[in-house]
């Protein structure tokens, strides 16, 4: 009876690992997902995070969000940042985002049970990339702080449309 158990258990993990990588694989496609972390002493103001991704597809559209971790040390209630991007042959946008990070009650915003906690945004909507090549993007603090500190860390993650 034993070695009937541990089969069908065997058979229930792999058709699980397999239902999991099937479920993912109809979702969405995520072509850049980084974080970088952020100095404990603060964030510097006028100090760029920088991430660089090689596009190599034109024609499809892509959402952009960037995603905020900060902690209880962190003394806002929301969080500027400022992004500059860059295209292969040089030209830059500028863009400014807002991420509130804390109700009016001082209650932090986003997913996680510590006291890290996790919040995205969406940068650009189905946009698409008119070049191949390295696309950079720099974000910067803009809370005007000289060192903002509870922003544990930020990122980037750039998904293909379906």
């Amino acid at each position: 009876m034993k070695q009937i158990l541990h089969h069908s258990n065997n058979l229930l993990i792999a058709l699980s690992v397999g239902l999991l990588f099937s479920l993912q694989s109809c979702g969405e496609k995520s072509v850049y997902n980084e974080y970088n972390k952020i100095a404990t002493v603060g964030w510097d103001f006028g100090t760029p995070v920088r991430f660089e991704t090689e596009i190599n597809d034109t024609l499809s559209a892509y959402d952009i969000t960037i995603q905020v971790r900060n902690n209880t040390d962190y003394a806002y209630q929301n969080f500027w940042i400022f992004v500059e991007s860059t295209s292969p042959s040089g030209i830059v946008a500028k863009d400014t985002l807002e991420f509130l990070l804390a109700d009016n009650t001082g209650k932090w915003l986003g997913k996680g049970i510590s006291s890290t906690k996790e919040i995205s945004g969406l940068y650009l909507e189905n946009i698409k990339f008119p070049e191949l090549g390295t696309y950079s993007f720099s974000l910067y603090q803009g809370m005007r702080s000289a060192s903002l500190k509870g922003i544990e860390s930020v990122g980037l993650r750039i998904v293909k449309r379906q």
